[in-house]
């Protein structure tokens, strides 16, 4: 399956989206449990402002992972409360290229006219 370009930008624009992509690649299952997740995004976010597991568990659970799920890049079970990736290969060649720190917004240069 492809992924649409829109899709591809929007999963990859904000650091924690890429911190949670990047979880779901380095798991050794295809599923993920919520928590274990929380848990690797923690650790990943230790300099991050408001990094404690429950705001993260409620980010994850009411914005990230409903937007990766309905942008087919992710499975996430709600009920179950586990996820799984949907390996997409332009997005981790893109992903791979994005450093893990990279915090900075992408500064656009437009012609002057």
């Amino acid at each position: 399956m492809t992924l649409p370009r829109d899709s591809l930008y929007r999963s990859l624009a904000q650091q924690r989206r890429r911190n949670i992509l990047r979880c779901l690649q380095d798991a050794e299952n295809e599923v993920i449990q919520l928590d274990t997740l929380v848990e690797d995004i923690v650790q990943k976010e230790v300099d991050f402002p408001k990094s404690d597991k429950e705001s993260i568990r409620i980010d994850l659970y009411h914005v990230h992972l409903p937007l990766l799920n309905e942008m087919g890049v992710i499975d996430f079970d709600y009920r179950s409360e586990t996820v799984r990736y949907l390996s997409h290969p332009r997005l981790e060649a893109e992903l791979n290229q994005l450093s893990d720190t990279e915090t900075e917004p992408i500064s656009l240069q437009f012609p002057e006219n």
